[in-house]
């Protein structure tokens, strides 16, 4: 490998290097679908790059860079072996290997309690269930007064959006009598 006839041995920062100025170099990235499959032999890391959940695939949890010279032959061989792994399973049909892959890790997503779906679809997600001082007060036929008052003493709980006052809608969900939301 050219990487190794300048170096006694190889560095995993230097093959993460050299491998990531060929995926970027190429015309088509050769590495599509390798971050995914880490994350599912992790499962966990997806705010990761590849090159730090090999670390973390390979490597004690408590190991932080920079590594010693065993642990960057340890993290190199793992790299390799993982490459040769990936680069296999799509060798086939590449194309609908890496579909199946991000199909997978998809997969994975949205078995994640903090993942939505919404922010991916749309950038933001749902609204909140928000109502202004003057929709509140009509729902429960009380006077805006009234919702302030109620503002004041904690029984509604309020969310401010610029300058405009908001209620949370489930607070005045049930039924309402005048003066005693």
């Amino acid at each position: 490998m050219y990487l190794g006839h300048r170096f006694r041995t190889l560095r995993y920062d230097t093959v993460v290097a050299f491998l990531l100025g060929l995926d970027a170099g190429s015309d088509h990235s050769a590495l599509d679908g390798f971050r995914e499959i880490c994350i599912l032999q992790l499962d966990d890391g997806d705010n990761l790059d590849w090159p730090t959940l090999v670390l973390k695939l390979c490597l004690p949890p408590n190991v932080v860079p920079p590594l010693t010279e065993d642990q960057d032959a340890a993290a190199v061989g793992f790299l390799l072996d993982l490459l040769d792994e990936f680069f296999a399973e799509i060798a086939a049909d590449p194309p609908r290997s890496r579909a199946r892959l991000h199909r997978e890790y998809q997969l994975w997503l949205r078995q994640q309690t903090w993942f939505n779906l919404d922010v991916v679809r749309f950038g933001t997600s749902k609204p909140a269930p928000l109502v202004t001082v003057d929709e509140a007060a009509a729902r429960l036929g009380v006077a805006r007064t009234e919702i302030c008052d109620q503002i004041h003493r904690g029984a509604l709980k309020t969310h401010r959006a610029g300058a405009q006052l908001l209620i949370w809608e489930a607070d005045i969900a049930g039924p309402a009598q005048p003066g005693s939301l």
